[in-house]
């Protein structure tokens, strides 16, 4: 098996972590191994024994000294580890699940059931084969009940998120209303809700949807991992070990009755994979644009969307989709502010393959306004890449999609497994 570069389909297998299993292994240099996980230790190295048939490859250089062999990495060296190089991370959302979902700021998305709220401040939620974990109200993003993945309410609840937010907490009732106010607290039984005629509860039965005015991104500091679960919860801790099969790590936004910070073990069989946070490694759709312009042919708007096309549905590139990236429109510039701190930036991109075979653009990539690459006539049916960008010393990166041949017409465009990639840490 030989896996030069990634994204690239690479057959994995199932994953206990009890050494007997195989996994594949992403790193920062974009080397794809095929292996069994042996074990995480407590000074952050992971170790992984590399199949006999392996020859393990990257975009720069070969790995000497690791095919059918013990391998061990520091956890910032890595970006993922999963079952199979394709898999997709979104979990089972389909009508059925009997848990509510509760998404966080930064990435973490969890499937149980609501307990309290302490005060006005933090929701405590029960995650099965987890325990009891709490977050501060002001990282979540929204609540959504179990109904809310129904066909029935699917689109009604996605267009309910994206609305505006600007008069605050807002509720989703289950006869198509939506109440303004600021929610006080979510438990099992509802939302306390304080609107201009008062403080109220709403029940939960009433209740479809519930979205909260979020307070700023969690910074990813501290070196820890996001691990996937197969019931579709995402759920980040730092401390990370895997011994025995069992994945332990603590949770900073967990505590005791005593204030205490506590850690939580999850057996690895429950473990789709994970992916690393506070490394080396930062996904572009993790950073907002300190610029975003467009500037449409026509007076139709096509806003970016993350993990999303521009259309709002999954992101598909000669034939291939992708669950991380950036949908845009041309003509299009997002603006990243990399501040001098990351050395390399490293996408694919090309056009979705839902659009039309009219869709032709011109992309150009500008550090510090020097356009670093330029690729004309880009058309539907390639992926290209991957691309590697040197940032040392660079402000500001731009990327550019701008009209092609035929003017804006059906083009529909997808920066895909976008990072900005940290020197190695001291």
């Amino acid at each position: 098996m030989v896996a030069v570069g990634w994204p690239g389909q690479v057959e994995g297998g199932q994953f206990s972590g009890s050494g007997q299993d195989r996994v594949v292994v992403r790193t920062v240099d974009r080397s794809a191994i095929s292996g069994a996980l042996l074990g995480i230790s407590a000074d952050g190295v992971v170790t992984f024994e590399c199949d006999p048939e392996t020859a393990v490859r990257s975009d720069t250089a070969v790995r000497p000294g690791v095919s059918g062999g013990y391998l061990k990495l520091e956890l910032d060296e890595i970006v993922s580890v999963s079952r199979s190089d394709g898999l997709g991370w979104d979990g089972p959302l389909a009508e059925g699940v009997p848990f509510h979902e509760v998404r966080l700021l930064g990435g973490d998305r969890w499937f149980g059931s609501p307990l309290a709220s302490s005060g006005t401040d933090r929701l405590s939620v029960m995650i099965p084969h987890v325990g009891d974990v709490g977050v501060d109200l002001e990282r979540v993003i929204c609540v959504l009940s179990a109904p809310a993945r129904s066909r029935r309410w699917r689109g009604r609840v996605r267009r309910f998120l994206e609305g505006d937010a600007a008069g605050g907490d807002r509720l989703l009732l289950s006869n198509g209303d939506v109440v303004e106010g600021a929610v006080l607290g979510i438990e099992s039984e509802g939302v306390r809700l304080e609107t201009a005629l008062g403080v109220s509860s709403i029940p939960a039965e009433r209740i479809v949807a519930t979205s909260i005015v979020s307070g700023v991104l969690p910074d990813d500091a501290s070196l820890g991992v996001r691990l996937f679960l197969e019931d579709g919860t995402r759920i980040s801790g730092v401390d990370v070990t895997l011994v025995d099969g069992e994945f332990a790590m603590r949770i900073p936004d967990r505590m005791d009755d005593d204030g205490a910070v506590q850690r939580v073990h999850v057996s690895a069989a429950r473990v789709l994979g994970f992916e690393t946070v506070g490394g080396r490694w930062t996904w572009m759709t993790r950073l907002a644009p300190v610029k975003v312009a467009h500037t449409p042919m026509s007076g139709v708007r096509w806003p970016h969307r993350v993990d999303r096309n521009v259309l709002g549905g999954r992101m598909h590139v000669g034939g291939r989709r992708f669950d991380r990236g950036i949908g845009v429109h041309s003509r299009s510039r997002l603006t990243y502010a990399t501040g001098g701190q990351y050395t390399t930036f490293v996408a694919y991109y090309g056009i979705d393959d839902a659009s039309g075979p009219l869709a032709d653009v011109t992309v150009r990539i500008l550090a510090d306004g020097r356009m670093v690459h330029e690729a004309v006539g880009v058309r539907r049916g390639k992926l290209h890449g991957p691309l590697r960008i040197a940032l040392d010393g660079v402000s500001e990166l731009e990327l550019v999609v701008d009209f092609g041949a035929h003017g804006g017409i059906q083009d529909r465009f997808n920066w895909v497994e976008g990072a900005f990639i940290r020197d190695g840490r001291e």
